[in-house]
C-alpha cells in the first residue's frame, strides 16, 4: 500500500480497479494544481480515454464511523476545482 492510504482507501481502488475495464486506476496518485502548480494527492484517480477524449476521475475516501459531513465535501470539492479532474466521486 503506498504510505498514504488506509484500508478503506485500498478496498475502494482494488474495486474500482476490478471495475474499471481498460480505465488506468491508480492509488494515491499526485496531480498537478493549476493554480499554484503544487502536486495534490488524489485518494484515487481513474483515466480513460471515451472517443478519443481523455476523462480523468478523482475518488476521495474516508473511513470514518459517521457519514461524511456536508463541510467534509465541500472541502473535497475546493481540493478539486483546481485539479485536472473532470469528475470529483
Amino acid at each position: 500500500m503506498p504510505k498514504r492510504t488506509n484500508e478503506f482507501q485500498r478496498l475502494i481502488y482494488l474495486i474500482q480497479s476490478q471495475l474499471a475495464g481498460e480505465a488506468d486506476v491508480s492509488e494515491s496518485d499526485l496531480l498537478e494544481d493549476r493554480q499554484t502548480g503544487e502536486l495534490v494527492e488524489v485518494d484515487i484517480v481513474i483515466r480513460s480515454k471515451v472517443s478519443n477524449i481523455q476523462l480523468i476521475i478523482g475518488i476521495e475516501c474516508t473511513a470514518r464511523s459517521r457519514p461524511a459531513t456536508v463541510e467534509w465535501v465541500r472541502e473535497m470539492v475546493a481540493k478539486h476545482i483546481s485539479l485536472p479532474v473532470d469528475k470529483t466521486v
